[in-house]
């Protein structure tokens, strides 16, 4: 009895370290997934933002039909790219003023 007894203990410490293993396995992926969420929310806000303006939709508007939609794709991405270091770094310089 003590043999299975013994047996048993084992199993168990085993199952309980390989659960740990996963779990610590499980809360990795789930931050990676949260992380890339936060970016993908800041990213439809921002749109969002831009998008409420009539001037801003004119524009790509008018952008669209000018460049053709791939150039107009590419420009505006990278566009939002020189804004979004402009915020920050504005946040850097004036912490409080920027937003």
């Amino acid at each position: 009895m003590s043999k299975r007894l013994g047996q048993l203990q084992e199993r168990r410490a085993m199952l309980e370290q390989k659960s740990a293993v996963q779990r610590q396995r499980l809360a990795a992926a789930v931050e990676e997934i949260d992380a890339r969420v936060r970016r993908v929310e800041v990213g439809l806000g921002s749109a969002r933002k831009f998008l409420q303006r009539p001037a801003v939709l004119a524009g790509g508007a008018a952008l669209g039909l000018l460049l053709g939609p791939g150039k107009a794709l590419r420009f505006a991405g990278q566009a939002a790219l020189l804004i979004e270091a402009a915020r920050r770094l504005l946040r850097f310089v004036r912490p409080g003023k920027a937003g």
